[in-house]
């Protein structure tokens, strides 16, 4: 009998960002992603277009609350070295349950 194990280092799995646009624009296909990988784009087509706008600014919010928590994360980083790792992402996850 032989077992394998899948090992994967999540702070190896990082992206550089020059400016805030490439990380909103970068956030923003993740989020567009997520809507379709977990078919949420899909039950928001079938809500009232009252409920699809209160939901997009939900969504909105949050992404611009998220954003903001990773350009101070990113600002303490050196020119050059402004490099988004899991463990950015977690940290700025962290902060975001206290509201955004």
């Amino acid at each position: 009998k032989t077992s394998s194990t899948t090992t994967t280092d999540e702070s190896s799995i990082s992206q550089e960002f020059a400016t805030q646009d490439e990380i909103k624009s970068f956030m923003n296909q993740l989020m567009q992603s997520c809507l379709k990988n977990t078919g949420m784009d899909e039950k928001m087509k079938n809500m009232p277009k009252s409920e699809q706008l209160v939901m997009a600014e939900k969504i909105r919010k949050a992404q611009d609350g998220f954003l903001g928590k990773m350009m101070k994360e990113t600002e303490k980083m050196g020119e050059g070295n402004r490099v988004i790792t899991a463990d950015v992402v977690r940290r700025c996850m962290t902060q975001m349950k206290g509201g955004y």
